[in-house]
C-alpha cells in the first residue's frame, strides 16, 4: 500500500479549486489510483499553471504540472 500524507498545490491556485481533497493519510492499494479533480474558474485572460506535489511513504514525488490556456490566446 502507498500512504499519502499530504498534497501541496502551488502556482496560480486562485483560479483552481480541488473538488475532492482526500482525508490524510490516504491509503492507496497496489494497482489502484486516486484521481484529483479540479474546477477552473478564471478571473482574467491568459494561461494559468499549477504544480501538484504528493507526499507519501514512498519518498519524494515526481512533480506533476498542469495548466489551462485561454482559447483566445491560443486559437489552434
Amino acid at each position: 500500500d502507498l500512504e499519502v500524507t499530504n498534497i501541496n498545490i502551488t502556482g496560480d491556485i486562485t483560479d483552481f479549486t480541488l473538488l475532492n481533497k482526500p482525508n490524510f493519510p490516504l491509503v492507496i492499494a497496489p494497482n489502484s489510483n486516486y484521481n484529483l479533480e479540479f474546477t477552473f474558474k478564471p478571473t482574467n485572460t491568459g494561461s494559468r499553471n499549477i504544480k501538484v506535489n504528493v507526499l507519501s511513504d514512498a519518498g519524494p514525488s515526481k512533480e506533476a504540472t498542469g495548466g489551462v490556456r485561454d482559447p483566445k490566446d491560443y486559437p489552434y
